[in-house]
């Protein structure tokens, strides 16, 4: 059993965004059978792109500045009807190691998504903390039968079976340090909330209705080793890769260990009250995966 810690700020925990909603269980199939379903474990080795990001200690106060995050990751577990994992034991042909060549007889499950979202700089001298929100996103995930997801490389994650897609429309706000350089030493968390776009009905049913992804971010020597940083990821919007290096202040990569759950997505009023009341509470949690990599 993997325990995986949500860090201190305005962050919301996964739980807390499934309470302001109603939960939305489907049936998916795979090859090793059919199983009552409302999420994704995605792996702690999943990996994070930062680019554009211009602002430093030197900013000055109310400074904004845009930029895109890339994500991608592979399924360490399901979730079942009820919010629990399902036992490996029942999922004996998931591969979720994102190494590549896998057997035929596995299959994988894989995500990329691609996030704008703006920082302004709130301290009143100087630029020593940021505000981070979101402007728009969007993701993929796919079931592949041949699994060749391969984090080294940042290939194979675009493959398969096109599985679900969905947007990301709002999301609970992250108050983060900032440094003189980036990305510094630090760990965050972030929660987004959006629609399922499409569903496909081969091996998802009924079609699911919202998305809560909630994601641990860590930079710097906050990154849990061994982690492997993809020479290139890959992207949405247009479809085709961008490369890791090189980094520096304004581009440079992170880990990211996530979970997705599938809800329906509270109101707006609703949720700008429920990212009051934990920002307010400065929420650490831990939550059990279903299986470590």
């Amino acid at each position: 059993m993997n325990s995986k810690k949500f860090a201190l700020s305005l962050v919301a925990a996964s739980t807390f965004a499934l309470a302001a909603g109603q939960s939305q269980a489907a049936d998916i199939t795979n090859l090793d059978g059919t199983f009552g379903f409302s999420g994704f474990d995605w792996s702690k080795a999943g990996a994070i792109l930062i680019d554009g990001y211009g602002i430093t200690s030197a900013s000055a106060p109310g400074t904004s500045d845009t930029f895109t995050l890339y994500y991608l990751a592979t399924a360490t577990g399901l979730f079942d009807q009820n919010g629990s994992p399902i036992s490996n034991s029942l999922l004996p042909n998931l591969n979720p190691t994102g190494t590549g060549g896998g057997a035929a007889t596995q299959y994988e499950y894989t995500i990329v998504a691609q996030i704008n979202e703006t920082a302004t700089c709130i301290t009143a001298v100087g630029c020593t903390a940021v505000s981070i929100s979101l402007d728009s996103g969007t993701w993929k995930a796919w079931y592949d039968v041949g699994p060749d997801a391969n984090y080294a490389d940042g290939t194979g994650f675009t493959n398969g079976n096109l599985l679900l897609t969905g947007d990301f429309s709002g999301a609970l706000p992250v108050i983060a340090p900032q440094g003189p350089t980036n990305p510094g030493n630090i760990t965050l968390g972030a929660t987004f909330f959006g629609q399922v776009l499409t569903t496909n009905s081969s091996f998802i049913v009924p079609d699911l209705n919202g998305t809560t992804a909630s994601s641990t971010l860590q930079f710097g020597t906050g990154i849990t080793q061994p982690f492997i940083v993809p020479t290139q990821f890959p992207t949405l919007v247009p479809s085709g890769f961008i490369a890791t290096a090189p980094t520096g202040n304004t581009h440079y990569f992170g880990q990211a260990d996530s979970n997705q759950s599938f809800v329906t997505v509270p109101e707006p009023g609703s949720l700008a009250l429920l990212g009051a009341i934990l920002g307010a509470f400065g929420l650490i949690r831990r939550r059990q995966s279903g299986q470590s990599v």
